[in-house]
């Protein structure tokens, strides 16, 4: 079966520092249809954005940064989980590091 890569940023994924939930459930949408034919792996931005709709911290600093982050990637994986449970497909996550592609054995572990 070939593989699709979705890659959705934070611009598509957010309007006015939150997620846009109904763009959101069209990304799934479409995700569920094309999983019909293909292996779907679906690539998402936006943990910073989540994250800063319920923090309101300063999004140029790197700490703030990572702080907006770390808040917001639970509410991003709710979001999405919500979406995918209307078609009662399972998610999960796999945080990736630089490191994980420096390396061939780790690279190889996500093909």
């Amino acid at each position: 079966m070939k593989r699709i890569v979705i890659k959705i940023g934070s611009a598509v994924l957010t309007e006015q520092n939150h997620i846009a939930k109904e763009r959101m459930l069209k990304v799934v949408d479409l995700t569920v249809k094309l999983m019909k034919k293909y292996d779907v792996v679906l690539v998402t931005s936006g943990a910073v954005a989540a994250g800063y709709a319920a923090l309101k911290l300063d999004k140029s600093k790197s700490i703030g940064k990572k702080a907006l982050a770390a808040a917001g990637q639970p509410i991003l994986m709710t979001s999405y989980k919500k979406k995918f449970d209307i078609f009662e497909i399972d998610t999960a996550q796999i945080l990736l590091t630089e490191d994980d592609f420096d390396s061939r054995k780790r690279t190889k572990m996500f093909q």
